[in-house]
């Protein structure tokens, strides 16, 4: 269902004046109006919702105006380039308001509507949460942030890879259609003429079927 992260770790839970939502986009829509859905029932009112879109082209952003609209929370959308889905958690969680932090992602929701109620009021806040220093969680975001981004640049030159192997494919398809894959014999006909001669035997030969069955 996400993570639970404390921001403001000096205060406890009772004292929280609001629970901040981060949810990372990217041409998502489906699975992002069930999240934006489940987020809104939640009878838990106390919160914010903070989305950050990767420039997705599906209608995302009409979606969450309506949203933004309709709700009684505060939601905050950002719309621009990132890279990769922790620099996305990292832009929401430094602008996020709450003494909490939920990273819901776009394909997660929440099941049930009294999900955030019976965890933040629950055994949550009697919960301690140990954290190492604040130098040493920015060691360990920068290193897993170099280390995500080289993941995200593999993943690109793979999108790449296939869209070479897609457009060879068609490429070579259409020159085999055209005859010029392979060297041609001048007494064959030409492809195009082969094709309209296969497709005359085919109405031929279904014609002929057509007239077996009745007989």
């Amino acid at each position: 269902m996400g993570t639970f992260q404390i921001k403001k770790f000096s205060y406890f839970i009772n004292d929280m004046t609001k629970l901040s939502i981060v949810t990372p986009t990217y041409n998502n829509i489906n699975g992002l109006k069930r999240n934006i859905l489940s987020v809104a029932k939640q009878s838990f009112k106390d919160k914010e919702h903070i989305i950050i879109d990767n420039l997705s082209i599906d209608g995302t952003d009409k979606l969450i105006n309506d949203y933004s609209n309709e709700v009684d929370y505060p939601v905050t959308y950002i719309r621009e380039k990132d890279y990769g889905i922790y620099n996305a958690f990292n832009k929401g969680i430094k602008i996020a308001n709450g003494e909490w932090i939920h990273i819901l992602n776009s394909d997660d929701y929440y099941f049930n509507n009294e999900n955030l109620e019976i965890l933040l009021n629950g055994d949550i806040k009697n919960i301690d949460v140990l954290l190492p220093p604040k130098e040493e969680q920015e060691e360990i975001l920068q290193e897993i942030e170099s280390r995500l981004s080289v993941c995200d640049k593999i993943e690109e030159s793979v999108k790449s890879g296939l869209k070479k192997i897609e457009y060879l494919r068609q490429s070579i398809l259409k020159k085999a259609f055209e005859g010029k894959l392979v060297s041609q014999d001048p007494n064959d006909p030409p492809v195009k003429e082969l094709l309209e001669q296969i497709k005359i035997e085919k109405e031929k030969t279904m014609k002929y079927s057509k007239k077996k069955v009745k007989a």
